[in-house]
């Protein structure tokens, strides 16, 4: 059975459309065995208990368990270029419960554009017109009206951290700019690291205080 000591907190489990389900590690005493997760049917509004039981998990998922809420940007980075609905990216995202909304073509000509967002959960998702996840906007507190997001940044940054500390631990940026101003106002300027698949855009505002952290598939980013 799998164990994670004492470590009680729910894991929403969305690859299986027709049921509402939690998984939980099946509590011991030892070390991570995952192999088997217990399954707890949940009700409708009554919020009863119907069922507890035990299934095989895929490996993927156990591969990638982790308290709903709190994944990090890591596990965000892997759904880029995958459909929201794919099984393993549909588990990643199931605890922030993406609501769908299409934005119409600011000018003609111009193509309409999808998103998923939480507002609550400081994240929101473009997609491609193939459907697939193409950038990952997160919020720092109020930026857009978004709360701020609450999984991990990575490296132990936070939305607290300066743009001399994120390179201080990243390093020099591909592609950067300094703070300055534009016909929206005062920024505080942005940082650009490139990876063969995907870049991380660092936003800062007019005091210096990381505002957004962009995460977006090699395709789409600006040459």
């Amino acid at each position: 059975m799998a164990s994670i000591g004492r470590f009680r907190s729910a894991i929403q489990f969305a690859a299986m459309p027709q049921m509402s389900v939690a998984l939980r590690p099946k509590i011991d005493s030892g070390d991570i065995v995952c192999e088997t997760l217990e399954l707890q049917l949940l009700a409708d509004d009554l919020g009863c208990c119907h069922y507890y039981g035990c299934i095989r998990a895929p490996q993927w998922a156990l591969d990638r368990i982790f308290v709903a809420g709190v994944q990090g940007m890591n596990e965000l980075i892997a759904t880029l270029g995958s459909k929201p609905e794919a099984p393993e990216t549909a588990f990643t995202l199931a605890p922030y419960s993406l609501t769908a909304h299409t934005q119409a073509p600011l000018e003609a000509g111009m193509a309409a554009v999808r998103y998923l967002s939480a507002i609550a959960h400081g994240i929101q998702l473009q997609l491609d017109a193939r459907g697939t996840i193409q950038t990952i906007f997160l919020h720092g507190a109020g930026k857009d009206d978004f709360s701020q997001y609450g999984g991990a940044l990575g490296h132990g940054l936070t939305f607290a951290s300066s743009r001399a500390e994120v390179e201080a631990v990243l390093g020099a940026p591909d592609r950067g700019a300094s703070p300055g101003r534009t016909l929206l106002g005062a920024h505080g300027g942005w940082l650009r690291y490139d990876h063969p698949t995907h870049s991380v855009h660092f936003s800062f505002d007019a005091a210096g205080g990381l505002a957004l952290v962009t995460i977006l598939t090699a395709e789409a980013r600006p040459k």
